[in-house]
């Protein structure tokens, strides 16, 4: 494009748009810079809830929590035989509120191949120390 200024007007005027029609097209324009989420089941919320609550015995990711000062601790799940036909992701992530000792119940689709331990993340705008290695998408 030729002119910079109209580039990033006509990106702003989209972006506008997009949040203003209704239906599929307007919240996939006004949704692409979301994280993808789904309904956590029971048994992932209890999953997350174990293996937030083990990461925080390592001595290693409670360092690297208190030093980020994070509040949450990113943990992989199988997604569900529902969540299945909709992800491509091999794991699913969910978070374990530090302060509240409770799992969310939201899982996020990663956004990355892989993960590695003590990493910090981003998972549905929440700041989060990533409790053990695993493959995303």
């Amino acid at each position: 494009m030729q002119n910079p200024e109209l580039g990033a007007g006509l990106g702003l005027a989209l972006s506008s748009i997009g949040g203003q029609i209704g239906g599929q097209g307007g919240q996939l324009v006004s949704a692409a810079g979301r994280a993808i989420s789904y309904q956590a089941s029971i048994s992932q919320r209890s999953l997350a809830q174990e293996r937030g609550q083990a990461a925080l015995r390592q001595s290693s990711v409670k360092q690297t929590v208190a030093a980020k000062k994070a509040r949450y601790v990113a943990v992989p799940v199988k997604p569900s035989d529902e969540q299945k036909s909709k992800t491509k992701s091999k794991n699913l992530v969910m978070l374990y509120d530090t302060e509240t000792g409770t799992a969310k119940a939201t899982a996020y689709e990663p956004q990355k191949a892989s993960y590695s331990q003590n990493e910090e993340a981003s998972f549905g705008g929440h700041r989060a120390v990533v409790a053990q290695s695993f493959a995303g998408i």
